[in-house]
């Protein structure tokens, strides 16, 4: 497993070029990946979630749900966060922190199985949230690892699961 204190590439070349290697998901994925992402957003109640994935230098929306996914841009720097230090991510408010648009977000990476980090699954809202998110961050985890088997061509997975 990858060591997450570390960044997810030492440099920008590092992360533009692992994704286009291995090519985008086919609309298969797509429809696997939306289902991803809706749990994502019911299990914090959220208006809006998505896969964000690292292509061609820069960070693309791949699969939106919700109300608010349009007004993503506001939280793009907290996606970029979750990428770049290739940890999860947990802002209960971010009042102070972001535009109004964008008042909860909570992210988790994308990691191939080399351990590279190539994209997020976030979840965002306008509302903020009063609670600490352990429990569903861990499973938001979970939900990451799935996206990540399908993002990097595995097709859907789930951690822990597997050869008994």
């Amino acid at each position: 497993m990858a060591d997450r204190t570390q960044p997810a590439f030492k440099t920008a070349p590092e992360r533009s070029t692992e994704l286009p290697r291995r090519g985008m998901p086919g609309i298969a994925s797509e429809s696997a990946l939306l289902a991803i992402v809706k749990a994502a957003a019911g299990l914090f109640g959220s208006a809006s979630a998505e896969v964000t994935i690292l292509a061609g230098g820069r960070e693309c929306r791949r699969v939106r749900f919700g109300a608010e996914s349009g007004r993503m841009d506001a939280g793009s720097a907290f996606s970029a966060t979750v990428i770049e230090r290739n940890a999860p991510l947990f802002v209960a408010d971010a009042s102070s922190d972001s535009p109004a648009a964008i008042r909860f977000f909570a992210g988790v990476p994308l990691r191939t199985e080399a351990g590279l980090t190539v994209g997020a699954l976030c979840v965002f809202d306008r509302l903020p949230r009063a609670h600490s998110a352990a429990a569903s961050m861990a499973v938001l985890e979970d939900l990451g690892t799935a996206a990540s088997a399908i993002v990097e061509g595995g097709g859907p997975a789930v951690a822990g699961s597997g050869p008994a």
